[in-house]
């Protein structure tokens, strides 16, 4: 069975190594402002995933890349 948290969802957007945006969330038209820029977990997943492939890997990579520049202590 495939992993469906949000960093494996075609939707998603980092912002952070620990959050970002659902694109999914912003394209819906009776979305208040407010949310359209609602943080999610990157391990939070809700109806509308969809598997993103190849750039999931280039966010863990990512993801890795930024704990090396913030230190080895950070976690």
């Amino acid at each position: 069975m495939t992993d469906t948290t949000c960093i494996r969802c075609k939707f998603f957007r980092m912002q952070s190594s620990s959050e970002g945006t659902c694109r999914k969330i912003t394209q819906r038209t009776e979305t208040k402002t407010d949310e359209r820029t609602q943080q999610v977990a990157t391990d939070y997943s809700c109806e509308q995933w969809q598997d993103c492939g190849q750039q999931y890997y280039i966010r863990l990579g990512w993801i890795k890349g930024q704990a090396k520049k913030e230190g080895p202590d950070c976690r």
